[in-house]
């Protein structure tokens, strides 16, 4: 498979209906879908690596946490217990 080819089937399988904006107005279509139902949850995607995180993060994390929609602290110290996972035996 080509490059190109690879692009296009990435691009094919995307959502066509995404979220842009200011991070309380991309906040706001989170909250709505979640509490409609139309969701349980969101994977994010940013145009480009570091930057576009670092550019989301710092606006829509504190704005979800002053929401009530995302969590202040993790409920375990590891990630198996965030994730609610059984310790292994012994």
């Amino acid at each position: 498979m080509s490059l190109a080819e690879l692009g296009q089937r990435y691009g094919a399988g995307r959502t066509t209906s995404g979220f842009a904006g200011t991070p309380s107005t991309v906040a706001d279509r989170m909250q709505e879908w979640f509490e409609a139902g139309a969701c349980d949850g969101f994977m994010l995607q940013v145009p480009y690596l570091p930057g576009g995180l670092e550019e989301l993060v710092p606006g829509l994390v504190p704005e979800l946490q002053h929401r009530g929609l995302f969590r202040t602290e993790y409920d375990g110290s590891t990630l198996r217990d965030s994730l609610g996972l059984p310790r292994p035996a012994g």
